[in-house]
């Protein structure tokens, strides 16, 4: 009886079946079931139980974003944030897969078939968190204004025909691309020398007008200097010395400017070149690569031998 009462509830299986059993002396039930009742009331939200059982699951495994807009609350905000550590989640789980496969099961894999490869290959999980191509577009865009030369680039539009599901590349178009980044490195590389021409001429020109009018000057201070006004020739005398300092001072400016550029230009070309080296040496090594593995010849089929059963 003690069991029967802790277990009444209100579920699937409500109801109790329990034999009658009378007192011989009052002829009344010895036993009697029936639910006590209070003045109060308690009565369970049992819609609140199960909301908070189910937020406390998918906090458990960062999916709360789910339940964002389902209470009439949430912003755009607020589930890029979470569903982006529910995909950086997955990301993670997926790698640490992938690197127990390749520590452990491909290197065996090899072994058990006796093949003996300098470099085994690897299994790679794609990405569940593709940058945004609008987002991704303007920033190409904002930085293409500021001066940024994206295009021929063979790396960068790997990497953007992945990020935008697009065919790759085969090894043709990237040696294609390749040539046309070296031109058009050359290209903007005469342009920066023309431009450097072009700025130590307008400042030789600068310089000449500076000394034709210093010239000037100086001769409009003789002429007051003979004349009979000595206040007029004092001033002259200042007018030419602040314009012989103004004119050491832009031409120092000059100097400055043209020096820096010039080491600018000089480390950016090294670079370029440097990376442009590799890339041709990275691309002879791959075709070399090709060249040199063999084409695989089928075997030859044994004939069966006569009176036998094949």
């Amino acid at each position: 009886m003690r069991k029967l009462v802790r277990a009444t509830r209100r579920d699937a299986q409500d109801g109790v079946i329990f034999p009658r059993e009378i007192d011989p002396e009052t002829k009344q039930d010895v036993y009697d079931f029936g639910l006590m009742t209070s003045g109060g009331s308690r009565q369970f939200d049992t819609n609140g139980i199960i909301q908070r059982y189910e937020q406390r699951i998918l906090m458990t495994v960062l999916a709360d974003f789910i339940l964002v807009g389902h209470e009439n609350v949430g912003s755009y905000a607020l589930h890029t944030d979470k569903s982006g550590l529910f995909r950086s989640a997955i990301n993670s789980i997926a790698q640490g897969i992938a690197d127990t496969l390749n520590r452990y099961a491909i290197p065996r894999l090899f072994e058990l078939n006796d093949w003996k490869l300098d470099d085994l290959p690897k299994i790679v999980p794609a990405d569940v968190d593709p940058p945004d191509l609008v987002q991704l577009g303007q920033f190409m865009s904002a930085m293409q204004s500021a001066g940024v030369q994206w295009f021929p680039d063979p790396t960068l539009e790997k990497f953007l025909r992945q990020a935008a599901r697009l065919p790759e590349m085969d090894e043709d178009q990237i040696a294609v691309l390749e040539i046309q980044e070296r031109q058009s490195f050359i290209q903007r590389l005469a342009q920066q020398r023309l431009e450097m021409i072009t700025l130590q001429q307008q400042a030789v020109g600068a310089s000449q007008q500076m000394q034709s009018g210093a010239l000037g000057l100086q001769q409009q201070a003789g002429e007051v200097a003979q004349g009979p006004d000595a206040m007029k020739a004092q001033q002259g005398a200042q007018q030419l010395k602040q314009a012989d300092e103004l004119h050491q001072t832009k031409l120092a400016g000059a100097k400055m400017g043209l020096d820096q550029q010039k080491q600018a230009f000089g480390q950016k070309a090294k670079h370029s070149d440097q990376l442009h080296r590799t890339k041709l040496e990275q691309a002879q090594a791959r075709a070399k690569m090709v060249k040199a593995t063999p084409a695989k010849k089928a075997a030859p089929s044994k004939p069966a031998p006569k009176g036998g059963k094949q």
